[in-house]
């Protein structure tokens, strides 16, 4: 589940992705980016491996290339959370209630049928019946 939430307004924006892929992270910052209208000077994010390569002393990254690329084209900076601070994380990653396990199964569900009803599924391959129920 991808969440970019604006500090300022306090809106957000949620996407259910199957798989937690770097193209789907990117994907989804692209699509949030036009749901607000715009792009934010800085985004914080908690020290996933869709952005960051390596973690190193104080609050310096490795960033992926793919990730420096696609944040250059949009032209924001990004910061990331110190590992080990949970109040950093905390205001990161609350966005979205998705800490509750049900909530996640829900979205997981969610994705699968949306993949059902366009004839995929997870591993690439098609179904032959779709469930009617989430």
């Amino acid at each position: 589940m991808f969440c970019l939430r604006s500090m300022g307004s306090g809106g957000a924006y949620h996407r259910a992705y199957p798989h937690a892929s770097q193209q789907a992270f990117l994907e989804a910052h692209e699509l949030a980016f036009a749901y607000f209208g715009g792009v934010f000077e800085v985004l914080r994010y908690d020290n996933l491996s869709s952005a960051v390569k390596r973690i190193l002393r104080g609050s310096r990254r490795e960033e992926t290339e793919r990730f420096i690329a696609f944040r250059s084209h949009w032209g924001y900076r990004s910061e990331f959370c110190t590992p080990g601070e949970g109040h950093e994380k905390a205001q990161a990653s609350h966005c979205t209630p998705l800490a509750d396990a049900r909530t996640f199964r829900f979205a997981t569900r969610y994705a699968r049928f949306l993949l059902c009803l366009a004839g995929r599924s997870f591993a690439g391959g098609s179904y032959k019946h779709c469930p009617l129920s989430l």
